[in-house]
């Protein structure tokens, strides 16, 4: 038997489907993709799948449209607390890192189990990174909003 707990503002934000579950039960979901939901949200917004990243270089930023399948909280040199995402497209798996300039904002709109519109660049080999400071900058949509 599986019992989950959630608090009450966890209760409040979320739609409680069965991705959003078994993302917090099995840390992935289960079943169908959850992006099949927005599919008119991600053509309206021209997102790439996560094979773009094959098809750029280095520091070149990508749009896409993903869910969260884990997220890995790290301390950086300075202290700070950081996160390496685990995202997906349904199809493609890859990480996303977020230091901690942007982690503190982000870290209560990112969800395991939850679809984003993301603008990061490629980083080294199939890595994104989110960076505000860029030019453009990175930017995060959560779909369904």
């Amino acid at each position: 038997n599986i019992e989950l707990a959630f608090d009450d503002e966890t209760c409040k934000r979320k739609k409680f489907n069965r991705s959003f579950i078994s993302a917090q039960v099995f840390g992935f979901s289960v079943g169908e993709n959850p992006l099949k939901r927005y599919v008119k949200q991600i053509e309206e917004s021209n997102a790439d799948s996560l094979d773009i990243i094959d098809e750029v270089e280095e520091n070149y930023p990508v749009g896409v449209a993903i869910f969260v399948k884990r997220i890995k909280k790290h301390i950086d040199k300075k202290g700070n607390e950081m996160a390496f995402v685990g995202i997906s497209d349904g199809n493609r798996d890859c990480d996303l890192t977020i230091f901690s300039s942007d982690w503190e904002e982000l870290k209560e709109k990112f969800q395991i189990g939850c679809c984003y519109l993301v603008v990061a660049f490629k980083n080294r080999g199939t890595n994104l990174l989110f960076n505000t400071r860029a030019r453009p900058k990175s930017k995060i949509v959560q779909l369904g909003m």
